[in-house]
């Protein structure tokens, strides 16, 4: 509650002082909280490697939250020497219990080959685990999966499915590549450039690199316009409307796909005028 504010003043040194008094009775998810701090330097000074120890006190309680997180510290050498084979083994741990962000994870893990022996399809069946739990970077990469068969079938429409779970959830990577999924006409989407536009994509998330994270290497994105009432690209959404009027489709799971559907997802886009920007 003084963490984060919740019926009383927010105040991260009591929170810090409360998590103590409970961590040092061996309560597991306050030895998580306090290790948090420790790694955040928020109520404490920051300290990695007291950080490593709350983390390794919780984790061997079994508290998946804390065997996710002490994965994270040897994965990224902080507070600990790196050590992938480590991390590997806490993830798997918290990813057992159905930790989406440690299922993830290790999807990333088997997908690059870090830790483990190169594994695309244990990668996909880890990604699907989070995916289904709504984590929305595992259900971009299961969508890219899906795309360019890497662990699994090609298949379009499975793609842009999961390409669509994740820009519902405002991600970058699944938000640009529905879109181009949509531009193209793909995966049972019926062709529409105005949704398809390059507007579509939100202000802070152009120019950035287009492959989902942990799916070899990235491209660089030309930075693009921005659409606002009145400006250019309403000028052509008005004109394209009227010549790529989409009809609805069915895609390979049997739902309705087509601009009706994917209106929503540009609903909440940016509304400046539209200026190119960048270099």
């Amino acid at each position: 509650m003084y963490e984060y504010g919740r019926g009383l003043a927010k105040d991260e040194r009591t929170a810090e002082a409360w998590y103590r008094k409970a961590a040092e009775q061996g309560y597991a998810a306050a030895q998580n909280n306090l290790g948090a701090m420790y790694d955040a330097g928020r109520g404490v000074a920051q300290d990695k490697r007291e950080a490593v120890a709350w983390f390794r006190k919780a984790a061997e309680q079994g508290d998946a939250a804390a065997q996710c997180n002490l994965g994270v510290m040897y994965a990224n050498g902080r507070g600990v020497t790196k050590d992938e084979r480590e991390a590997v083994a806490w993830y798997r741990k918290a990813a057992e219990q159905g930790h989406a962000a440690a299922q993830y994870s290790l999807g990333v893990r088997y997908d690059n080959g870090q830790g483990v022996d190169k594994d695309e399809y244990e990668a996909v069946a880890w990604y699907r685990k989070a995916a289904e739990q709504g984590y929305a970077s595992a259900q971009k990469n299961l969508g890219f999966a899906f795309e360019y068969g890497r662990g699994a079938l090609q298949d379009a429409g499975e793609a842009a499915r999961w390409y669509e779970k994740a820009a519902r959830q405002g991600d970058a990577w699944g938000q640009r590549n529905i879109a181009r999924m949509l531009r193209e006409g793909r995966g049972g989407l019926a062709r529409n450039v105005v949704l398809a536009h390059p507007c579509l994509a939100k202000p802070g998330q152009r120019g950035q690199e287009s492959a989902p994270q942990g799916r070899g290497r990235a491209r660089r994105v030309r930075p693009r316009a921005q659409p606002g009432a009145g400006c250019r690209c309403a000028a052509l959404g008005a004109r394209m409307e009227a010549r790529h009027r989409p009809r609805h489709t069915k895609s390979q799971g049997g739902d309705l796909v087509g601009a009706r559907r994917m209106s929503r997802i540009a609903e909440a886009g940016p509304s400046r005028c539209c200026r190119p920007f960048g270099p």
